[in-house]
């Protein structure tokens, strides 16, 4: 964390997914609190998952090691339950878990207010927790902002608690951040936010720990991948990410060419049914799915592999990506990359560039590109060199910069961040 004296902007920073989680809105978060001036940012947290009630392994370790101070809660969202099967069972939840635990959140968040005397409020969750906005706007005098990614504003959702008042949430706030030009229209045009109250902070690579680096080549041997030409994915397994499209070009691809692997990190619900698509295109000794593995092993991956794929793509519910932070986590390792042209993925491609971008439901667009790349090595090589120049340019540090300016220029009172 840098250095400064008395802070003008003293932060707390509400987030249910932070560090050592890794992936997503955890990585920008954890980005932002790393490079901010000591003593302008706290953090509050979970210690347990919502979605299985187990704790999140090596949090008191992660904690020690910060330069800035986190506070963690058992959970910051309600416990994941099955459907409730009637109304009556709908209220007793209200009344019983959702309400109970939201106003614990208020008065830890209030405590924390009052004891640290912080003066800006960043929302981390518009839907589980944009209710905070008003709610501070009414007992104290922070300045709110939202920090805003692009699903939550683009898939319908509701509430036992506050149904869909994501609208009211974000006219409470002082300033919204969107992470994607895609992200600040659709807050435009779905939810009727002032472009003048939305800030575009796009999302940075800490490219300290994004490098690029000669293949590990006994950390590949022991993976099976020596001498092994493979593309990489890394996502969490669920249907917008696209990894089955792109299980569906890799047999389009060893069609063409034969001894090329797909390598596919991460774990999620469509595991089950990926698995059985690898079995049914016979696949079985050209795609791996690997599951969740350490940061170390990701980044050996990422230095290892001939080039990044993730054919994301928006779903019929809206349910898409809101930027596709690690396309620049790719790009940082020196490796082109392949994505949807879908969501706020289109912002951090640039198309022909850095990489390419595809119509993620189309397996044979996907798999002409991925084979275009590994046969194309100057292609590639210029694509490399033109990621790696912009991942450097949108650093965290520098992400950190614009969200600093923008804390102190409502700190100061003025009337409105600069778009």
């Amino acid at each position: 964390m840098a250095d400064k004296h008395h802070p003008s902007a003293r932060i707390l920073l509400i987030a249910n997914t932070f560090p050592p989680i890794h992936g997503g809105s955890a990585v920008v978060y954890g980005g932002l609190c790393e490079h901010l001036p000591s003593g302008s940012i706290h953090v509050l947290t979970a210690s347990r998952r919502h979605t299985d009630r187990q704790e999140i392994r090596g949090h008191q370790a992660h904690d020690a090691s910060t330069g800035y101070p986190v506070d963690r809660m058992d959970y910051l969202r309600p416990p994941s339950l099955p459907p409730s099967g009637s109304i009556w069972e709908s209220l007793r939840r209200l009344l019983w878990i959702d309400l109970p635990l939201n106003i614990r959140i208020l008065l830890k968040v209030l405590h924390m207010i009052r004891k640290h005397r912080l003066n800006v409020v960043c929302v981390g969750e518009l839907v589980s927790h944009g209710w905070l906005a008003p709610a501070l706007k009414r007992l104290t005098s922070c300045r709110i902002i939202m920090y805003i990614h692009g699903e939550e504003v683009t898939t319908h959702t509701s509430g036992r608690l506050s149904g869909d008042r994501r609208a009211s949430y974000l006219a409470s706030a002082d300033a919204v951040v969107a992470v994607s030009s895609f992200t600040a229209q659709a807050l435009q045009q779905m939810l009727r936010v002032p472009a003048e109250k939305i800030r575009l902070i796009p999302n940075g690579v800490d490219t300290r720990r994004f490098h690029p680096a000669e293949p590990d080549t006994e950390f590949l041997a022991r993976e099976g991948l020596s001498g092994c030409r493979f593309v990489l994915t890394v996502a969490r397994l669920v249907e917008r990410k696209g990894i089955d499209m792109a299980i569906q070009a890799m047999s389009i691809v060893k069609q063409s060419i034969a001894d090329v692997k797909l390598v596919i990190v991460g774990e999620g619900p469509h595991r089950t049914a990926l698995e059985a698509r690898i079995e049914q295109l016979g696949l079985q000794h050209a795609v791996r799915l690997t599951g969740s593995r350490s940061f170390e092993d990701v980044l050996k991956l990422f230095q290892g592999c001939e080039l990044f794929l993730m054919p994301n793509r928006t779903l019929p519910d809206g349910d898409t990506e809101g930027f596709g932070l690690v396309f620049r986590e790719a790009n940082a390792c020196g490796k082109a990359v392949i994505g949807g042209a879908a969501g706020g993925a289109v912002d951090a491609i640039a198309h022909g560039q850095s990489g390419y971008l595809v119509d993620g439901t189309r397996p044979e667009d996907i798999a002409a590109r991925v084979i275009e790349l590994l046969c194309d090595a100057p292609l590639r090589t210029r694509m490399e060199a033109t990621g790696l120049a912009l991942a450097r340019a949108g650093s965290t540090a520098a992400v950190a910069q614009q969200f600093l300016h923008l804390c102190e220029a409502l700190v100061a009172g003025a009337d409105s961040p600069t778009p």
